[in-house]
């Protein structure tokens, strides 16, 4: 199952920040010193002081300087622009909006306060009304960059790019000096998928600004989308080596370590970027898929659940941890998650084979097929689904069917071991041994110590008729790994089938003595696997006809009954003294 950091199934790419960069991106502190001017105005000192406090954040402080300053020069615009903005930073929009509109009933053609309002509006989600701002300062002054620049932005927030692009390129056309327009083109073309051309404009952005951090961000996650890891975590290290605080940069750092492997690095840098902004939600999610990777899935598990509980619209959170559930052998649990990925994500070809896989293992075979059918539908060239609709009807005792898509898998993945080794027992079953022993050969070649390997292959050729070589593989299966209980069971009966009953009861007895040394008085798993040993004895001893007082039968038959009897009481402790 892919559960790749990068994977291009992500429910919840970390791509699409882009929306969210593009969101956070202003020119309100930008504009202030545009915003002021030069003129002699008894005001202009408290702007200038406002401008400066909302530089190093302090808005509130800002707008009280704002304030003054309108007090003292009431017919000029620039104070009133200015709180808007510091108003607008703090996130009210409402009032913001009045103060820009008292700037322009002082200067109806103040382009700033244009676009500074049209800024706002998007804020607000009133994409048309800053559409005609911007056209209006765009009317009024026709060679300011600035209105066709945040129309852009505006345009490629509502998944415009071709039209957001055009209005990069005016603005451009009229001042090509613009490092951050080029870097907005990229990042656009990015989200269009067009990472080389958006490689070219981050390019042109740090030849003009080298130290702009968000071009090497967004360069790095370029790099990445392209599978040139190398480079994406060069890049990423640009942009830290700028902004070593910046919690997503880390984040960043993180997957470019991630994508190459280096799982515990990778973490290290997880775990900063949730010390910088312990709110970051999808650096949880990132560590807990880092961990998985490291197959410490319960600990993964918990960071899965730290993301949804900071975010619950992190869906990918939920496909993660299924897929973490599923790996786990905890199906019934898996599903739940699985389902609302699929509610939000229908046609997510990864999470539709987990999700097939989860309902299979819970009893639910034919919703599990439905979801594997949805999935070969999808990419019928899926190596993995034609593998997991193979087993499925392996196990369904559908062999002819199995057969054709362990053969598509295979055809398409060659190097497919389970594949390989599936199409042979499928085979085995439409009775064609000699073509499964064909098919399964170069596996034991290639896994020459792999137990299910040996384990299969005697299989295929006890149904060849070859007891001998399945004997010795069962054997071989065993001295790899001795409590392999299928093979236990199997050598036993090729024991008892042909009358070996010195080899069978030799192997008997090193099953009881391995029992007593699991727990003096017998595990359940442990009495239970012997009980089935006893049982094959008997079932085979009665097929061949023999009577119940023959030997070889009463013997395991009173073995038998000792071994379902309830163990004894433990002693207690004396009661204490009165």
């Amino acid at each position: 199952m892919q559960f790749g950091l990068a994977s291009a199934q992500t429910v919840r790419d970390k791509w699409n920040r882009f929306i969210d960069h593009i969101k956070r991106y202003s020119h309100f502190v930008d504009q202030y010193k545009a915003v002021a001017g030069s003129s002699p105005d008894p005001g202009l000192s408290y702007v200038n002081w406002g401008i400066d406090l909302a530089e190093q954040g302090e808005f509130e402080a800002a707008i009280d300087k704002f304030r003054q300053a309108a007090a003292i020069s009431p017919d000029k615009p620039n104070a009133f622009t200015n709180w808007g903005v510091a108003l607008a930073k703090l996130g009210r929009y409402d009032e913001a909006a009045e103060q820009f509109k008292r700037a322009l009933e002082i200067d109806p053609d103040c382009t700033n306060s244009l676009v500074m309002w049209g800024a706002v509006l998007i804020e607000q989600g009133d994409m048309r009304g800053a559409g005609a701002l911007y056209q209006r300062a765009i009317n009024t002054n026709p060679s300011d960059p600035e209105p066709f620049v945040n129309w852009g932005i505006a345009l490629a927030r509502l998944g415009q790019y071709e039209q957001a692009i055009h209005h990069f390129k005016s603005a451009i056309a009229l001042f090509s000096y613009q490092p951050h327009v080029y870097f907005l083109w990229g990042a656009v073309l990015a989200e269009m998928e067009k990472y080389e051309e958006a490689i070219d404009k981050f390019k042109v952005t740090v030849k003009h600004m080298p130290k702009h951090p968000e071009a090497y961000y967004f360069w790095s996650l370029v790099l990445n989308r392209l599978g040139r890891h190398e480079e994406a975590l060069e890049k990423s290290k640009q942009a830290l080596a700028l902004v070593q605080d910046n919690p997503e940069v880390h984040l960043n750092m993180g997957d470019a370590l991630a994508n190459l492997g280096h799982y515990e690095s990778a973490i290290d840098n997880y775990r900063h970027a949730a010390h910088l902004n312990p709110q970051l939600a999808d650096a949880y999610l990132s560590w807990g898929i880092a961990l998985c990777k490291l197959k410490q899935y319960g600990e993964a598990m918990a960071h899965f659940e730290k993301a949804l509980d900071l975010d619950p619209t992190v869906i990918q959170a939920h496909y993660a941890w299924g897929v973490a559930l599923n790996e786990t052998k905890r199906y019934a649990e898996a599903l739940p998650h699985l389902t609302i990925v699929h509610e939000v994500y229908p046609d997510h070809l990864d999470n539709l084979i987990n999700l097939g896989l989860a309902h299979i293992h819970t009893g639910h075979p034919a919703e599990g097929l439905v979801k594997l059918k949805a999935a070969e539908k999808h990419d019928p060239f899926h190596p993995q689904v034609q593998f997991l609709l193979g087993t499925y009807y392996l196990s369904n005792n559908e062999a002819g069917k199995a057969k054709q898509h362990l053969q598509r898998a295979l055809e398409f993945r060659p190097d497919f071991t389970e594949a390989g080794i599936n199409l042979a027992l499928a085979l085995c079953d439409t009775d064609d041994t000699q073509e499964a022993i064909r098919t399964i050969r170069p596996y034991i070649r290639s896994h020459p110590d792999a137990p299910d390997v040996n384990f299969f292959y005697a299989t295929i050729l006890r149904h060849h008729g070859d007891t001998k070589e399945a004997m010795a593989r069962f054997k071989r299966v065993l001295e790899l790994k001795p409590d392999y209980h299928e093979a236990t069971l199997s050598l036993m009966s090729l024991y008892l089938e042909t009358d070996r009953l010195d080899e069978a009861r030799a192997m008997l007895t090193q099953l009881e003595a391995l029992a007593q040394q699991t727990d003096p008085s017998i595990t359940p798993a442990a009495r239970f696997a012997l009980a089935e040993v006893y049982r094959l004895w008997i079932e085979t001893c009665q097929a061949q006809g023999k009577a119940e007082d023959d030997p070889a039968l009463a013997d395991v038959a009173d073995r038998l009954a000792r071994l379902n009897q309830p163990p004894p009481p433990k002693p207690t402790d004396p009661p204490p003294d009165a």
